[in-house]
């Protein structure tokens, strides 16, 4: 025997399946989170937007904490890892990342491996922001340069012998 449906019938049976999805999909968000997702929304994002693109919302950024977008950070940690020199970090998150992936990594590594490396750690040092870890960059201590002074006869027998060794090497060319 065939059933008829109406077309309310159909369409209260979607949005009856459509919350149920949603609730499944916001689970374990707190009210908070709705409300910055909703004023996400209001701001001037896509609206409405989808189930996944809304719980994205719904979460707390990086940037909300001061610390620097995930891409941004790893740039940041790529610049770092191809400098020698003097380090230079926006948050000390970023270089914890940095140093729980490790320089060799992200300069000798794919962007295809490295980057989900690297977002992994700084997720992780994020989470630990957010629950109120005060994170430190380490002071490293350059090892001052020793540069040998020489006295004036030591400066003309060095110049002596490198004006010889020049004039041996131009008589045999």
């Amino acid at each position: 025997m065939l059933y008829k449906t109406s077309n309310s019938d159909i369409k209260r049976f979607l949005v009856q399946l459509d919350a149920h999805e949603w609730g499944l999909g916001l689970a374990g968000l707190s009210e908070v989170d709705l409300e910055r997702g909703l004023a996400k929304c209001r701001a001037g994002n896509k609206w409405p937007p989808n189930l996944p693109e809304f719980r994205a919302m719904c979460e707390v950024t990086p940037e909300e904490f001061g610390l620097p977008s995930e891409s941004a950070a790893y740039r940041e940690a790529c610049l770092n890892a191809g400098n020698f020199g003097e380090l230079s970090w926006s948050h000390p998150a970023v270089y914890h990342a940095y140093q729980d992936v490790g320089s060799w990594q992200l300069r000798n590594s794919r962007e295809q491996r490295s980057k989900p490396m690297f977002h992994e750690a700084y997720n992780s040092r994020v989470g630990q922001v957010m629950r109120g870890a005060k994170l430190q960059i380490p002071e490293h201590k350059l090892l001052a340069k020793k540069e040998k002074t020489f006295s004036s006869a030591e400066n003309e027998a060095a110049y002596r012998a490198c004006m010889s060794k020049l004039g041996r090497l131009a008589v045999s060319l």
